[in-house]
């Protein structure tokens, strides 16, 4: 049991999003809500050009949309996440980069607030497991 297992019981939203485990020395773990983002790769670029810190680093990117999100942000949505995998495997950069889609929310009031918070409790819950 980590130092947040009980708040993550609790409160987050969502289950464990990701299941590879956390670097040892992760120390900066950085949240990026998107929501039709067709340039997502640019922020992944320019952060690829950020001096390296002296510990290790992820990126989790939560891609997601309304209830009411049209079709074509679905599709915008799903290529954005496609091409953020793509840059992975072609990019070598200091940090690990995981992207969750969490598709088309049912939830009431979804928007970029619960977005943030979904990858803020997959980041909490990554540090709870490195304690």
């Amino acid at each position: 049991m980590g130092f947040a297992t009980d708040w993550l019981n609790r409160r987050a939203l969502f289950p464990q999003l990701i299941s590879e485990p956390p670097d040892n020395q992760t120390g900066i773990i950085v949240v990026v809500p998107a929501f039709n983002e067709p340039l997502l790769t640019d922020l992944l670029d320019s952060l690829n050009t950020c001096t390296r810190p002296e510990c290790a680093v992820e990126v989790i990117i939560i891609v997601n949309a309304p209830g009411s999100a049209s079709p074509e942000i679905l599709k915008n949505n799903s290529d954005s996440v496609k091409d953020a995998e793509l840059w992975r495997s072609r990019n070598k950069n200091f940090f690990r980069t995981h992207v969750i889609n969490t598709g088309q929310s049912p939830v009431k009031g979804w928007g970029v607030g619960l977005a943030r918070k979904t990858g803020m409790d997959e980041a909490v819950r990554r540090f709870d497991s490195l304690n």
